[in-house]
């Protein structure tokens, strides 16, 4: 395997486990209990938009692993 598909292969696990990451936090009802509603209003949409950024990204590693 060469220097490059390992590099590949690595960005590849690494944005699949963020992406998995976020997907569990945003899952997650009680994970912001302790802050008052409106906050966690905000850190929810926060979330959410991370979520499409990573899965952006794991879409443009995805397409760069099938060239």
């Amino acid at each position: 395997m060469s220097k490059q598909e390992e590099i590949k292969e690595a960005a590849t696990y690494k944005i699949w486990a963020k992406l998995a990451s976020m997907t569990s936090t945003i899952s997650d009802s009680d994970v912001y209990w302790k802050m008052d509603p409106d906050r966690q209003v905000q850190l929810h949409n926060r979330d959410l938009f991370e979520q499409e950024v990573w899965s952006y990204i794991f879409g443009l590693i995805e397409k760069d692993n099938k060239l």
